[in-house]
């Protein structure tokens, strides 16, 4: 992975409406900071609704096109703004961080050959240009995650046919990065931090069974998981803390699965299930309230009760599908 350096700017939107927005496993480390990819961050293009809000809290969502993510007011409301990050082909996870950065996995073509190049965007709440960029050669990342004790931010990663999918952990604040490969699990895909900074990740590896594993705080290694619920390839979805519990989307079941964990083992405490969630898109938690991408091409946001579930208590239209959402509850800083 290529660190590019933190830009000294700080983009902020202009213009917007304030209304709209108040309404047996192999470990690998690398020690210190990657020296510095040569490129500054690169600008983003401000659509017709112009750029997202810079305070109060954004609902962020990832186009299924790949090119655009939608800003939204939060409690979910009219859409706000847009941000379109540099040359991608695919926008695939979000998640932010307590300071109200949110950071987007994504996938461009290469300029300089026909490679694919995994990229992961870092935002300011209501920037529109990324201020910290993180490439990846030969790996696509997806799921990520960012544990707000240690200031570590996950990444999982899958292969794009040159190397093993890996685990990316960074420390935003000293860039010291290490990765962490698995026995079992060939593609990692999503990731989440429960609140005593242990992390948990699932992925692909022999048949098509879902695969999960834990990075305990501290450890060096990955261990193994074993979930007491069989869940697919095709229908293992996001990974996040809920407040209470780890919990895992069963995709195919339209769930979300509370686990209780206890050492290697998981066994299913509670599920939610989400009538009219009809997608393989990613959820997002936020206390009482479960926010995902749904309808035909995922082009409705809906918003259910959590953990009752049943039918959404609300719905809003997107302009295009979507596929992953996070909520930034506003800078800090």
């Amino acid at each position: 992975m290529i660190w590019t350096k933190r830009s000294s700017e700080r983009y902020y939107a202009r213009g917007i409406d304030a209304v709209a927005l108040s309404a047996a496993l192999l470990f690998c480390a690398c020690s210190g900071p990657q020296a510095p990819y040569a490129v500054s961050p690169a600008g983003a293009a401000v659509g017709t609704h112009g750029s997202p809000a810079a305070a109060g809290a954004i609902l962020y969502a990832t186009a299924n096109t790949g090119k655009v993510i939608y800003a939204f007011s939060y409690p979910l409301g009219a859409r706000i703004g847009q941000i379109a990050p540099p040359k991608t082909v695919a926008l695939e996870g979000i998640c932010n961080d307590p300071y109200g950065d949110i950071y987007v996995t994504a996938l461009s073509g290469a300029a300089r050959s026909n490679q694919l190049l995994g990229h992961v965007y870092e935002y300011q709440h209501g920037g529109t240009r990324p201020v910290q960029h993180w490439e990846f050669t030969g790996l696509e990342p997806f799921g990520c995650s960012y544990d707000a004790a240690t200031a570590n931010l996950a990444v999982a990663t899958a292969s794009l046919g040159i190397q093993a999918g890996a685990l990316f952990v960074v420390n935003t604040n000293t860039q010291r990065e290490n990765v962490y490969y698995s026995y079992t699990i060939g593609n990692f895909y999503y990731c989440g931090y429960d609140a005593k900074s242990n992390l948990f990740v699932n992925g692909q590896g022999a048949g098509t069974q879902m695969y999960f594993a834990e990075l305990r705080k501290g450890a060096t290694a990955l261990t193994d998981v074993a979930l007491g619920h069989t869940i697919s390839v095709s229908g293992m979805g996001q990974v996040q803390w809920d407040g209470h519990y780890v919990t895992v989307e069963d995709l195919t079941a339209s769930a979300i699965l509370r686990l209780h964990i206890s050492g290697s083992r998981a066994t299913v405490a509670g599920t939610t299930h989400l009538s009219s969630w009809n997608g393989p898109t990613l959820s997002w938690i936020d206390g009482s309230s479960v926010v995902i991408p749904t309808g035909t091409g995922g082009a409705t946001l809906g918003e259910w009760r959590y953990p009752r579930g049943g039918k959404p208590s609300k719905t809003v239209k997107a302009p295009t599908g979507l596929f992953s959402v996070t909520v930034s509850a506003g800078s800090v800083r």
